[in-house]
């Protein structure tokens, strides 16, 4: 539902990583005792308090925190925030068997042909149920169960029973998926997003204080292709952090929308990339870690799109990396650096033009050069993931990368570099759904402020399997799965 008129949504417009103070007519500002110091001799302006009330999020999309395929049930009373305006429930569609309208019985005009009637049930019903059990034989010997993912490495083996593939109304159907985290207060948050069966964009939060995942919540947008790509990342210069969700509009443009927690509507506020546009292929995939995103032009061309910190006018800058990858090629972005300070240098992960996984190092406002990686062959549509760990104790400030990617047999691969030299593993993730999208988390840092540890608790990738978004977790050594999302 619209969270505001025009012209109160315009008074959000901010230019990242800082968000702008309101007017006085507009959110009521709050001004800092002491300017925060950010980066070069930048300040932190006061910051709005919004006074909007939470969104009102349809009840049919949550599922009070279970997991798996949606349960109608009515709501609790910690449910009051998915309740409407007036205070009440969503009206909930119960379903229930129907009830059989009442059939008048005849009477027979001769007994006979009761029993004439009765005989023929009787050889008719045994020739039905000797086909039916033919055929629930050979269903049981022929077919296979819909299994869940599998995470191995090694001799270590975790493996959750086999469920049935679930329709899920707050995931469509091979949803992109993106996710971004940060630590703070000894802890770390999650956010996870992709996209439900109307082409709304949702949000899931996760918080190691409880070791929770909230319910499904919905996304401010009005204009989202079916099927976009998606791509997040967040700003920790702000405190709390900022983090922004971009996608594609139905024109191909790319879009985006920005959230601060007690600061923003749970929906969260426009962006300023809406007024930089930048039309993409239709097929482009999208990539994203501060101050960067990556999409692919028409001509298949990748292109960078960059957050120049307020140095720039406007705000963002967007070139051609100079090379093509595949149409539609899979894209990461991960830092190359645990102290991610300037210029900023990040890697870029994708497949190339000739079907290979290549590489691409950036940096903030310089030419880039080539990033030689595994180099392995891999599918056309497959997604690539990509995450990274600080080498502990490292004087270099170095990191471990680690990339995903789906196999031709639905399996996810990993490629791993601790030591300078890459090194493969195949199916080391099993039961993944064809196509599924794959995204994994890089905790967000920035150069002076925090650096990417060497702990891999956050080390998680996501998936789709069942048809639900599962979670795993690279411990350093292999894999651990975590179950599925929460979604209804």
């Amino acid at each position: 539902m619209p969270l505001a008129s025009e012209s109160s949504i315009s008074s959000l417009r901010h230019s990242q990583p800082w968000l702008e103070a309101a007017p006085s007519t507009d959110p009521e500002v709050i001004s800092p005792g002491s300017p925060e110091s950010i980066g070069s001799g930048r300040t932190l302006p006061g910051v709005f308090k919004e006074h909007f009330a939470p969104e009102t999020v349809p009840y049919e999309y949550n599922n009070n925190g279970q997991y798996g395929p949606e349960v109608v049930s009515q709501p609790s009373e910690a449910d009051k925030v998915f309740l409407n305006a007036a205070g009440m429930p969503v009206k909930q569609e119960t379903p229930g068997l129907e009830l059989a309208s009442t059939l008048q019985q005849r009477k027979p005009r001769r007994r006979k042909y009761v029993y004439i009637a009765i005989g023929v049930l009787i050889i008719i019903g045994a020739i039905v149920g000797g086909v039916a059990g033919g055929v629930v034989s050979h269903n049981r010997n022929s077919g296979s169960e819909s299994g869940s993912a599998t995470a191995t490495s090694g001799s270590s083996t975790s493996t959750s029973s086999p469920t049935p593939t679930a329709t899920l109304q707050s995931l469509r159907s091979n949803s992109r998926l993106a996710v971004t985290g940060w630590r703070a207060n000894g802890g770390y948050k999650i956010r996870l997003f992709y996209q439900d069966r109307k082409d709304n964009l949702r949000s899931s939060d996760y918080s190691s204080d409880d070791g929770s995942w909230s319910s499904s919540n919905k996304v401010s947008t009005s204009d989202v292709m079916s099927g976009t790509p998606l791509g997040a990342a967040a700003i920790v210069q702000n405190d709390p952090p900022q983090h922004e969700l971009f996608w594609l509009n139905s024109s191909s443009k790319l879009s985006g929308q920005n959230f601060r927690d007690g600061v923003t509507v749970f929906g969260g506020v426009w962006d300023s990339i809406d007024s930089f546009p930048v039309t993409t292929h239709g097929k482009s995939r999208l990539a994203m870690y501060w101050p960067y995103a990556v999409t692919q032009d028409e001509d298949n061309s990748l292109r960078l799109v960059t957050y120049m910190n307020g140095l720039s006018d406007p705000e963002w800058t967007n070139r051609s990396l100079g090379f093509s990858g595949s149409e539609g090629a899979a894209v990461a972005v991960i830092p190359q650096s645990s102290t991610y300070a300037s210029p900023y240098t990040a890697g870029l992960v994708y497949r190339s033009s000739d079907g290979k996984l290549s590489g691409y190092t950036l940096q903030w406002n310089l030419t880039g050069s080539d990033w030689s990686i595994d180099g392995s062959t891999i599918p056309f549509d497959s997604s690539i993931a990509a995450f990274a760990v600080a080498k502990k104790d490292d004087p270099n400030n170095g990191t471990n990368t680690y990339i995903l990617y789906q196999n031709s047999d639905n399996n996810i691969n990993f490629v791993a570099n601790e030591d300078g030299t890459w090194k493969s593993s195949t199916a080391v993730l099993q039961g993944a759904d064809a196509g599924t999208d794959i995204s994994c988390l890089t905790e967000a840092v920035w150069g002076g402020i925090k650096t990417i540890s060497s702990q891999y608790d956050m080390s998680r990738c996501y998936f789709l399997s069942g048809g639900q978004v599962r979670e795993v977790m690279y411990n350093g050594t292999g894999w651990r799965e975590l179950g599925n999302i929460p979604l209804s």
